[in-house]
């Protein structure tokens, strides 16, 4: 006899031990770790600006060529020295030994024969040699200077002083930027704040006066004109985040390699005084960047038309 409940009930019970196995299962699988999130770095505007100088490609573009304009300097100087050579050698020859039988050999040798014995020569074998034993030394001193020479040192030097002004043009303009950006993304970052109490106040006012409305102590006019001034702190504090998103990304490029970097910023309580108008004027008339940069460019244009002459 067949009964189909007994065997559905044995198919269930397998199934739920099967169940029951593989959730201990996984109850003895160890968990994952949990990586913290990193510390953001704290940035300074001199941080900000000590980063900048390292990962910004003009600046550092504009470092090389104040270093290569060096290095040709210093090779024009170098052209002005004198250059010395000198060779000192040693050539050894091993000399002749001629037995008294062979009057040929000793004849060569520029002896006489002997009746017995062997005869030694100093004449050396191979006549490229002077003698058997030859030292030679020699030193050769070189120098040229003309005006060729001096103007090639002055060119050089113009071109220094043109790298150097413009390394200081783009290290300006880097301080510029970075402290641009990085107030940029401060007060950003204080609008947000602004703009999130803004959203709450108009929240809870919102919330005061449907209070009021249930109460009948308002119309519902007001609720509508509250629930619309709430969408529009919201919208504020949306656009708020969204420019402090961006000023941060901006400020990021000039700093990290990866703009995703998270960092915060640091600005100390009391900032320093801004100086004098006549301080900055007298500043800019005595170290003028763009100024040395365009004389420096007539003084080499000036020296090349003399090298051409």
């Amino acid at each position: 006899m067949h009964f189909p409940h007994v065997t559905t009930s044995r198919r269930i019970l397998h199934l739920g031990s099967l169940a029951v196995l593989a959730s201990a299962g996984f109850a003895q699988q160890p968990a994952a770790p949990v990586t913290a999130p990193p510390t953001p770095a704290a940035i300074t505007l001199n941080d900000a600006i000590a980063r900048a100088r390292a990962n910004e490609p003009t600046f550092a573009a504009a470092v090389a060529a104040e270093r290569n304009a060096a290095l040709d300097r210093s090779i024009a100087r170098a052209g002005l020295l004198p250059s010395a050579t000198y060779l000192n050698q040693y050539l050894y020859t091993q000399g002749i030994r001629c037995p008294l039988s062979n009057a040929a050999c000793a004849a060569n040798a520029g002896v006489q024969p002997q009746s017995t014995g062997t005869v030694s020569s100093s004449v050396p074998r191979f006549i490229a040699n002077n003698s058997v034993h030859e030292y030679t030394s020699q030193a050769q001193v070189n120098e040229m200077i003309g005006v060729q020479q001096f103007n090639a040192v002055s060119r050089a030097s113009a071109s220094l002083a043109i790298a150097t002004a413009k390394k200081e043009i783009a290290s300006r303009g880097l301080v510029a930027s970075v402290a641009g950006l990085f107030y940029a993304s401060f007060t950003a970052d204080r609008r947000v704040a602004v703009a999130q109490r803004a959203a709450n106040e108009a929240a809870s006012l919102t919330k005061l006066t449907q209070q009021r409305e249930n109460g009948r102590e308002v119309a519902h006019a007001d609720v509508l004109k509250a629930q619309v001034q709430q969408l529009q702190r919201d919208r504020d504090r949306s656009d708020a985040t969204v420019n402090a998103e961006k000023a941060r990304l901006d400020l990021a490029v000039l700093l990290f390699p990866d703009p995703r970097t998270p960092y915060t910023l640091t600005v100390p309580e009391t900032l320093p005084g801004v100086p004098a108008r006549a301080d900055v004027e007298a500043a800019l008339a005595k170290h003028n960047p763009e100024l040395e940069s365009a004389l420096a460019s007539a003084h080499l244009a000036n020296l090349n038309v003399f090298a051409a002459k």
